[in-house]
Formats: C-alpha cells, structure tokens, sequence
C-alpha cells in the first residue's frame, strides 16, 4: 500500500483534477468547465454538503474523490472517483474512500455511488470501469440495480 496525504481539494488543484480525470474516466470525457461544475460549483440542493479529497503521493497528487452527504436524510454518496495510473492499484482510492466516509460521522447510513441528486452526471457506476466495480465489491458495496440515463423509442 502506497502512503499518501489526504487533504481538501481547492479550486486551484483544477490541473491536477482534470489531468486525472482524462486518465481515469476514458469512457467519459468530461470538459473542463463541467469538471469544475461537478466537483465545486453544483448544483447541490439545500442541506446537501459537497467535499472533492486528494491524495498525494510525495509532491504528486495522486488521486481524488468527491463526497456529497445529505445529513438529514442519513445519506451520501460518492461521486467522480480518479487515480492515476501509475498509482492504481497501491491503496489510493481505497485510502479515498475511507477517509471521506469517516469524514461523513455515524448519522449517514446509506451510500451510493455516483447519481448525485440535483448535480445529476451520471447514472451509477458504468460496468465497463471493471476496475472501479470490483474496489467497491472489495469494500463490501452492492449492486442493487441497473441506471439508465437516456431511453427513446426505436421503432
């Protein structure tokens, strides 16, 4: 497991941010205008709290996650997940994801991943980032269904 800092992403890690997610969301390509939305700008309902965490390895930043929990209802949810990919498989993103959840405290009970409500990108997790569906098997998360985000008629 590789040792890392975690801290608070700010608005002046953008680079950093975008850098990982061309590398991490292949399938997904995301302009840098709606990265930035997504991860600081929102929009995210009332009572709902935004976090985006990092991980550094030495002076690198090595990964990130964003959380949004909404403490009333006892729920949270990870959104955008990235590593770089000379770092995946060395405990990063698990290292992520644990520290952001501690962070949430005991009242949230329920996580989901991705499918943000009111800062909708995307509708869970695409089954083709095998990679990403097994960490979250690993850390005892389960599918409970299949999202779509677009239907239409094809006759």
């Amino acid at each position: 497991m590789t040792a890392c800092h975690l801290r608070r992403a700010e608005r002046s890690d953008l680079d950093a941010l975008r850098r990982i997610a061309q590398a991490a969301f292949d399938l997904d390509p995301h302009a840098p205008e709606l990265l930035a939305e997504k991860l600081f700008d929102g929009p995210f309902p009332p009572g709902m709290q935004n976090a985006v965490w990092l991980a550094e390895v030495g002076s690198q930043v090595a990964g990130f996650v964003q959380t949004v929990v909404r403490p009333q209802a006892g729920k949270g949810w990870i959104g955008l997940l990235g590593v770089e990919p000379q770092h995946r498989r060395q405990g990063v993103a698990t290292a992520l994801i644990r520290h952001a959840t501690a962070d949430w405290g005991p009242d949230i009970t329920q996580t989901e991943v991705l499918a943000i409500p009111g800062n909708y990108l995307l509708p869970g997790l695409d089954p083709r980032y095998t990679a990403g569906l097994c960490l979250f098997e690993r850390l005892g998360f389960e599918r409970f269904g299949e999202c779509v985000n677009m239907v239409a008629p094809l006759e």
